[in-house]
């Protein structure tokens, strides 16, 4: 309420400001040596993983949503989205990133919100860059070629480009990627990667198509929530636990009343 729907606008932030270490803390490229190129020596792997961590966290951008789980599907007789399944259902992730059930859930369109990460903020250099994909979720892996480089081959050219292309090469195992104590997010992300480490901020009307709140959002919010939704055209729907399984009801906010 008070920076996204207020400003219409989301976030796409630094990698370095996740919570999980995996991703927030620094790495280190293993060198691999193939040969001595003519008139070069290999680089120190002080500076290669000073300027790869630079890179990783300075100039990579992230924004992360949760999805359905893969078997979610609506009851044939049921008229409302409801079960453990769906996206905005799991009580973890209202506990977790909803205020503790005090807070709203916004229903994102992906088609509509790919089309418009794409389009290029102004004063943005020519080759930044976006890819987006479902995280994996694994706690040991085959990461050995992504987690080491050629420093041989990279003495050859510059650096600095030689860490963005392995980056680049290697975003799925470096930024899609979670341990297994995550795989309940069912998460779903969107990388912006460019050379300007400076934030960016994508308008959201026509690409949120509803807010969901907590059972436990104050009532005293709602006005000014309805207010915002108005502004954007969405609906405003709530959570409600019935013998223990958890239901998106409808909130009729053009007249102001909960229903």
């Amino acid at each position: 309420m008070e920076k996204i729907l207020s400003s219409q606008q989301i976030k796409i932030g630094l990698m370095k400001y996740l919570n999980d270490p995996r991703e927030s803390k620094d790495w280190a490229l293993l060198p691999k040596f193939t040969g001595i190129p003519t008139n070069s020596l290999p680089l120190e792997e002080r500076l290669v993983n000073q300027e790869f961590i630079h890179i990783k966290q300075e100039e990579w951008k992230v924004v992360c949503f949760s999805t359905h789980a893969p078997k979610y599907k609506r009851h044939p007789n049921s008229s409302i989205d409801e079960g453990f399944l769906h996206g905005a259902c799991r009580p973890r992730m209202w506990a977790s990133y909803g205020e503790n059930h005090k807070g709203v859930c916004l229903k994102f369109n992906g088609k509509k919100f790919d089309r418009q990460i794409r389009i290029k903020p102004e004063r943005t250099e020519k080759d930044r860059r976006v890819f987006h994909g479902k995280v994996k979720y694994i706690d040991y892996g085959d990461t050995l070629d992504s987690i080491s480089i050629d420093y041989t081959e990279l003495s050859k050219i510059d650096m600095t480009q030689g860490l963005r292309n392995h980056l680049i090469k290697h975003h799925k195992e470096f930024f899609l990627l979670k341990p297994t104590d995550w795989k309940t997010e069912f998460e779903y992300r969107w990388l912006v990667h460019s050379k300007d480490r400076a934030a960016e901020f994508l308008p959201i009307k026509g690409i949120v198509e509803e807010v969901i709140v907590g059972f436990e959002f104050p009532r005293v919010y709602f006005p000014s929530l309805f207010e915002l939704c108005d502004q954007l055209d969405i609906p405003v729907r709530g959570m409600i636990w019935k013998n223990g399984m958890p239901f998106v009801s409808t909130y009729i906010h053009e007249s102001r009343k909960v229903v």
